[in-house]
């Protein structure tokens, strides 16, 4: 009988220390571990439009997105895609006063009629294929275009604007001023 009390207490003993550890430890991992406190931005773009950008079993795919999504990743913040036929990307002409994208990214060519209505960022790929070069659209005086421009810089500039375009396009990408 006093063994068996004995080893009821060692056990008990045992469970105190574990308890005790985690209630020390699990606080300490839980201060170590930073929130994510990344901006989230809401990105527009097509869900029809491949390989530019498509929705493929729920998930958005395409050059557009992967270019978008890099760029977030280098300027530190999050992106949401949300579809919509194009018309919709830039409803009431051409963003509503409280735009309901605070960027578009739906390969919007540059022209002189766009940027009186929108900022754009700079060319992310250039003229040829389609008449104009192309660039992401934002609204009037948005403050996303500095980092999103210095997010398109880093990645043309570490080679992964040029994987990204191999991967979608077949071939090296070409020079984009």
């Amino acid at each position: 009988m006093r063994t068996v009390r004995r080893t009821c207490w060692a056990l008990l003993l045992c469970v105190a220390v574990v308890l005790t550890s985690l209630a020390i430890v699990l606080p300490a991992q839980a201060a170590n571990t930073k929130p994510d406190n990344k901006p989230t931005i809401i990105v527009g773009t097509m869900t029809d439009w491949p390989p530019w950008e498509t929705l493929q079993h729920g998930q958005f795919v395409g050059f557009d997105i992967d270019l978008v999504t890099a760029i977030a990743k280098r300027a530190g913040f999050k992106v949401v895609f949300q579809g919509a036929a194009w018309e919709d990307l830039f409803a009431q002409p051409p963003f509503p006063p409280y735009p309901r994208f605070e960027m578009v990214a739906a390969s919007v060519g540059v022209t002189d009629q766009r940027a009186e209505a929108m900022d754009f960022s700079d060319i992310y790929f250039p003229a040829g294929m389609y008449p104009d070069p192309e660039a992401f659209a934002f609204p009037l005086g948005s403050a996303l275009v500095a980092p999103v421009n210095a997010g398109l810089a880093q990645i043309k500039a570490d080679g992964t604007y040029a994987k990204i375009y191999r991967q979608w396009w077949g071939v090296d990408p070409p020079s984009i001023p």
